[in-house]
């Protein structure tokens, strides 16, 4: 009975084994692709890209240089135009769509964008006008935030210490244009 048992015993290892070397070359195969799919995803993107820069370089005009044309190629793509006729197409024209093509994607940004991004950039700039920005407390009660397009007005109260170490309300205002998303440029600061 003894060899019975060890000779179902020894079958049952074997299975197990046999089992185990199978999930082991299974996950093998299974990182193999979890590794070998992305990198061909990248390798057809660059010969895409690759042939897509070729027929670029082929259309650029020979008095344009090469800075000037990587500039006209962008504008162009925002355009959705290709090559050949981006470099037909004369630089006013390429230049006046593009602009509206940028005028339109701002005013869409403009009108989706959140106030309190504007209010928390307003702030962070009121900190760089103060003595002590460590100190400040922004009164939230008195933040006041209102736009006109991509021009944004955000008013309100700081107590932060002045030079001599007291700790006053001061009112502030902060004037800002959203240039781009997420890209806020001061156009006046003022903190009383």
């Amino acid at each position: 009975m003894r060899e019975a048992d060890k000779h179902e015993s020894n079958g049952t290892a074997a299975e197990i084994i046999r089992t185990v070397e199978q999930r082991q070359r299974k996950q093998k195969l299974g990182c193999l692709a979890v590794v070998a799919v992305p990198i061909c995803v990248m390798i057809i993107g660059l010969v895409g890209s690759q042939r897509e820069n070729a027929e670029w370089r082929k259309a650029r005009p020979a008095q344009t240089g090469e800075a000037e044309w990587e500039v006209r190629r962008d504008m162009c793509e925002r355009i959705s135009l290709g090559p050949s006729d981006c470099a037909v197409r004369p630089e006013r024209e390429v230049k006046k769509l593009s602009d509206e093509v940028l005028a339109r994607e701002l005013a869409k940004i403009c009108s989706d964008e959140n106030p309190s991004d504007a209010t928390h950039e307003a702030q962070k700039v009121t900190l760089s006008a103060l003595r002590a920005p460590a100190s400040a407390d922004f009164v939230d009660s008195s933040t006041r935030t209102t736009h006109d397009g991509c021009i944004w007005t955000v008013t309100g109260e700081v107590d932060a210490q002045n030079s001599f170490g007291a700790k006053l309300r001061s009112p502030y205002r902060v004037k800002l244009q959203l240039t781009a998303r997420d890209i806020w440029l001061p156009l006046e600061v003022k903190v009383q």
